[in-house]
């Protein structure tokens, strides 16, 4: 699910996940020590100019490369942060860039997907300073398309990343390649909605975790004055039969989700069309959220960035590599 309300199962994981980043954002703002190779090496590198209301604090500058391997493309994410002592990280820029096609279309020719892996690679080169290289972390993380192959044809294609990636300048672990699973995609995924929204802070966190424990039972009405955002494959449906504009996004209820499937089902009957799938598509998404809880008349945001900041997991899987890294020092 992404960015959507989650189903009753896993409200338990909903509680556990708000109170880990409010445990997070303790301890990176009252406790925050550099990680060891990254954010200390990046202060000694480089400082950023000293401002009118800081002229006397240090500011670290540090960055994270994060991977997308989807079905569809693989994608690069730079992300630059900037920290000043005693306070948490703050996401300042994001270099983005999409290849196609997805690394699963070389899974029986796996020296071709070195070329697009390189490609990227350079883009990150010329966004990271090279002071800073060695001390960047590099990730990659391959999702459906990677999934859906036999085990050894997914395993030869990530051994060829990690061995191009251990050749590259930037910091790199054993753990630089992996598959993700749904459920660490769509907790990331949240994650980055979350922090973008400006919603991961303690007060939010804290105020929704004591509406459901006070509840006991988790009703639609407890979270029907949040912001509900949906993107990826609800944004891509969506554009595709026009309910909002491809480029910029937009906001639509749920009954146009409803509206829109019994549109394409009715025309299909009569001329296929080119996505023969389009109508199983939006059916599914609209059936799904009124499962969910959500009335026809709720509100939802489709959005592809937020603040110039892709809508995707990539920033929220950034965001627990970093912290695994410092767990790991400290």
């Amino acid at each position: 699910m992404e960015a959507m309300k989650i189903p009753k199962p896993f409200y338990g994981l909903g509680i556990f996940a708000c109170v880990a980043i409010y445990v997070v954002y303790i301890k990176w703002h009252l406790d925050f020590r550099p990680i060891s190779g990254i954010t200390e090496g990046a202060t000694e590198s480089r400082r950023e100019k000293p401002d009118r209301q800081t002229s006397t604090t240090d500011c670290a500058v540090f960055y994270g490369i994060m991977f997308d391997a989807g079905s569809t493309g693989t994608r690069i994410h730079i992300f630059k942060f900037t920290q000043k002592s005693k306070e948490t990280p703050k996401l300042t820029h994001e270099t983005f860039k999409a290849l196609k096609p997805g690394l699963s279309a070389y899974a029986d020719d796996v020296d071709k997907s070195a070329r697009g892996i390189q490609e990227l690679l350079e883009v990150a080169k010329d966004d990271v300073p090279m002071e800073l290289w060695k001390f960047t972390p590099l990730v990659l993380k391959a999702t459906a398309g990677l999934r859906l192959l036999p085990g050894d044809k997914a395993q030869k294609l990530l051994d060829k990343v990690k061995e191009i990636f251990q050749a590259s300048p930037f910091f790199v672990r054993d753990d630089c390649v992996s598959l993700m699973n749904g459920t660490e995609e769509g907790i990331s995924a949240w994650i980055t909605i979350n922090f973008l929204t400006g919603e991961p802070l303690y007060e939010s966190c804290a105020n929704k975790v004591a509406k459901l424990l006070y509840k006991k039972v988790h009703k639609t009405e407890v979270v029907k004055d949040l912001d509900f955002y949906a993107f990826s494959y609800y944004y891509d449906c969506a554009a595709e039969v026009g309910l909002i504009d491809k480029g910029k996004g937009g906001s639509l209820t749920v009954s146009d989700f409803e509206i829109a499937a019994k549109y394409v089902c009715k025309t299909m009957e009569v001329k296929p069309g080119d996505n023969p799938f389009l109508c199983m598509d939006l059916t599914y998404i609209s059936l799904l959220l009124q499962e969910l809880g959500f009335p026809k008349s709720q509100v939802l945001q489709l959005a592809r960035k937020i603040d110039n900041v892709e809508t995707s997991w990539a920033l929220g899987a950034t965001f627990h590599y970093l912290d695994s890294l410092h767990r790991l020092q400290y």
